[in-house]
C-alpha cells in the first residue's frame, strides 16, 4: 500500500511510507539508464503534516563511489532544487531527519535548459542565479565572493 513506487506517481494522495521503526530512512532509485537531469523535485502528503526535516539526494557515479547531489531541509507540499548538471543511472534519496516516519509522495528529476550552471573547479562552487532579467555568476572560494559575469536578456 504504500509501496516506493508511489513515488513516481504525480499527487499527494498516494506516498512511499517506509517500515514502522526504521532508524534508517533510504529510498533507492534505477531509472534502467543514465540520466542527465539538474533539478529534484520532492513532494510530501502534505495532508499528513510537514514530517522530513533534513534530506539529501545521492547519485552513483561511473568509479562505483556515491557523491551527494543536493540536500536540504523541510520539503512541504513541494520542494524544487537546483544543481549541476549530473548523469548517473541509481540516486539514492536519504532522510537524514523527520519529525515522525518520513512520507514521500512524488520524486522527480529534471533537466533545466534554461538555467547554467556548472562547477568547473574542484575547489570552487560557482552559483547562478536567474531573475527573470540577469544571469549573474559567483565564485566562492576561500569564503570570499566574486561576481565574475553578468549577463543581462
Amino acid at each position: 500500500m504504500f509501496s516506493p513506487y508511489n513515488v513516481l506517481k504525480e499527487g499527494i494522495y498516494t506516498y512511499w511510507a517506509p517500515e514502522e521503526y526504521q532508524s534508517r530512512w533510504i529510498l533507492y532509485i534505477d531509472l534502467q539508464e543514465l540520466v542527465s537531469f539538474n533539478v529534484l523535485q520532492l513532494q510530501e502528503p502534505i495532508q499528513m503534516g510537514q514530517r522530513v526535516s533534513e534530506f539529501r539526494l545521492e547519485a552513483l557515479q561511473q568509479d562505483g563511489v556515491w557523491k551527494r547531489v543536493t540536500n536540504g531541509t523541510t520539503i512541504g507540499y513541494q520542494r524544487l532544487l537546483l544543481f549541476p548538471k549530473v548523469k548517473s543511472q541509481h540516486l539514492m534519496l536519504v532522510i537524514d531527519k523527520s519529525r515522525a516516519n518520513p512520507l514521500i509522495s512524488y520524486l522527480g528529476i529534471y533537466m533545466d535548459p534554461v538555467t547554467i550552471w556548472s562547477s568547473i573547479y574542484d575547489d570552487t562552487i560557482l552559483t547562478s542565479h536567474f531573475n527573470a532579467i540577469q544571469v549573474i555568476h559567483i565564485i566562492t572560494q576561500d569564503n570570499s565572493h566574486t561576481p565574475t559575469s553578468t549577463a543581462t536578456m
